[in-house]
């Protein structure tokens, strides 16, 4: 099992390094890609790279070259390998003893006779580096995707508990004819909540939109339960959780934060490219407008 956690850990390793180089390629390359493709086209070439680094694709991605069968197979051999390699590392201690001895044919010695005992210890403590780092990771990757699913659940019970549900036919009706317009049959409902900032999706198997208790127009709610309904259609809370167990496993690298960083904000303007798909231009500089009001607002509350 050691042997196994050692194995994963240095291809962990070595599949990151060359993740954080094609990162460091996307992150040069998204000034031209920006002006080529949308926003939707680099949202989902994060998923692809995610991907291939996730599952054993060969040379590309990470290789899971591990004794899987052996380990299962031969328990007792495994403990009694562990038994022996824990034995052999003890530290060895050795003593010599050092006695002086009178000299002969009757000639003094230059010292008197002295009788001492020296006593040299010889401390052999391995240090498995490699061990020690890899179970490092592995207590790393495990606490941070427990911490950040732990914190998931907790705020959205905590929402629950301080939302209510929104009983109002006009929005209803609003929310009924945008699932109507991407086909979704789903029930979703809509909650309110003074504690929310911003519209949100919040949920994985019974999902409800979350809405502040800010005076919205009609206008306004089209377009925010358009926006809300294609992350719910594109299943981006399934892309979250792909993401979060990516991040888990390449914790200590800097590059995976800045990708979950872009992969955020691309997520957020594909859904923004969708919604005034087919729009008209005024249609599309007041949504852009509504979107620079909000983000004003959201400043302005930062700063209070």
């Amino acid at each position: 099992m050691i042997e196994i956690i050692k194995q994963i850990f240095e291809q962990n390793v070595i599949s990151s390094i060359k993740f954080s180089v094609v990162i460091i390629l996307l992150l040069a390359l998204t000034k031209p890609v920006m002006k080529r493709y949308t926003a939707g086209f680099r949202y989902y070439s994060w998923l692809a790279v995610m991907l291939i680094f996730l599952i054993p694709f060969g040379k590309l991605g990470i290789s899971y070259k591990v004794p899987i069968s052996p380990v299962i197979m031969n328990i007792q051999s495994e403990t009694r390998d562990i038994r022996n390699w824990y034995e052999q590392k003890l530290p060895q201690q050795t003593v010599t003893k050092t006695v002086s001895v009178k000299p002969n044919n009757g000639e003094q010695a230059e010292n008197p006779p002295s009788e001492k005992t020296t006593a040299t210890v010889k401390y052999k403590t391995p240090i498995d580096v490699k061990l020690i780092l890899s179970v490092i990771w592995l207590v790393g990757a495990v606490l941070f995707l427990i911490l950040h699913i732990k914190r998931y659940f907790s705020f959205r019970k905590t929402v629950k508990r301080i939302s209510s549900p929104l009983c109002d036919e006009n929005i209803a009706d609003i929310l009924d004819s945008e699932k109507q317009k991407l086909k979704i049959t789903s029930d979703i409902p809509v909650r309110v909540s003074s504690a929310a900032d911003t519209p949100m999706l919040v949920g994985i198997i019974h999902p409800f939109i979350l809405l502040s208790e800010n005076e919205f127009s009609d206008d306004e709610l089209h377009f925010i339960f358009r926006h809300e309904l294609i992350h719910y259609k594109r299943k981006d809370i399934l892309y979250q959780l792909i993401t979060l167990i990516f991040i888990s496993l390449n914790w200590y690298n800097p590059f995976a934060y800045i990708m979950a960083r872009a992969i955020e904000i691309d997520g957020e303007t594909a859904c923004d490219e969708k919604v005034v798909k087919g729009k008209t231009y005024e249609t599309r500089v007041f949504y852009g407008e509504m979107l620079i009001n909000f983000l004003k607002t959201q400043n302005q509350k930062n700063h209070i």
